[in-house]
């Protein structure tokens, strides 16, 4: 958000999707407005089994360990022969 960015974040636990609009909820009441750029942000609740249809229409995709680890197995296994 302090780069003005706007994203949508998916968390599969109920609980960390209220804490974490909490903490965004809270940097907005801080610094919105009082930045040159200011972005939004959102944490949804979602499965990663039904990950392509969550992020259906998304700009761009972050995503965070463990599944790093698993792409870059994939990547050394596929340069390996």
């Amino acid at each position: 958000m302090i780069n003005g960015l706007n994203w949508v974040g998916v968390e599969l636990e109920e609980k960390f999707v209220s804490l974490g609009n909490q903490n965004i909820d809270a940097w907005n009441a801080r610094y919105s407005g009082k930045l040159p750029k200011w972005g939004t942000a959102l944490i949804i609740q979602g499965d990663s089994r039904n990950f392509a249809e969550i992020v259906r229409g998304a700009g761009c995709c972050v995503s965070s360990p463990p599944f790093m680890i698993v792409l870059k197995a994939k990547m050394r296994i596929l340069f390996a022969k």
